[in-house]
């Protein structure tokens, strides 16, 4: 599906529906990594998560015609902290986390039964990572962009893998984690203003 396209997000979750009735655990999971590019790196990492979740959401929500379940959102370790040559996705990264934190509040898990979570991968061998000349924000981000790519310790795609698949089985609502260098780990957001 496109998931800048409400229409072929709506087609995609209607064939699910149809074929399987429920939708268990949804994974928002595109992604892309295009600074130059603003409107496509918001649509797609940012509100296309959101309105894929907003169009699966009633088929999970166990009020509606769900059962429970679980969302795990792939947000970025760069949704966690600001990365200056890659502003916009990180940008669109701190949107998801701004969506994830503020869904799986405990009065909609309770009425939904659906967890809401987070992945934060770091530095990941993907063919994301591979196509440095067009993420940077400015053109004379380059030698910020250089720095960023190469220092850092990257970990296999198959080991963040296996971190998404162990987030899954938890099913924590709320919690957020980063996958780094091999190893998971929850992160504990620190709350700034309250009401």
């Amino acid at each position: 599906m496109d998931v800048t396209e409400k229409k072929s997000i709506e087609d995609a979750i209607r064939i699910v529906i149809d074929t399987v009735k429920y939708i268990d655990v949804l994974v928002n999971g595109a992604g892309i990594l295009s600074d130059r590019n603003i409107e496509a790196t918001i649509n797609v990492n940012l509100i296309g998560l959101i309105n894929t979740t907003m169009i699966a959401l009633p088929y999970m929500d166990k009020s509606q015609y769900g059962r429970g379940g679980l969302i795990l959102n792939i947000a970025s370790a760069l949704g966690l902290e600001p990365c200056p040559p890659l502003a916009i996705y990180s940008s669109s990264k701190f949107g998801v986390i701004g969506f994830t934190r503020s869904l799986s509040d405990p009065f909609y898990f309770k009425r939904t039964g659906v967890a809401i979570t987070a992945i934060c991968p770091g530095m990941t061998s993907t063919p994301m990572v591979l196509e440095k000349r067009i993420c940077d924000t400015f053109d004379y981000s380059k030698p910020l962009t250089d720095e960023f790519f190469n220092k850092g310790v990257r970990q296999s795609a198959s080991i963040c893998g296996e971190h998404l698949v162990e987030i899954i089985e938890k099913s924590e609502n709320g919690t957020l984690w980063i996958s780094d260098r091999s190893e998971l780990r929850l992160v504990e957001p620190k709350v700034f203003w309250e009401l």
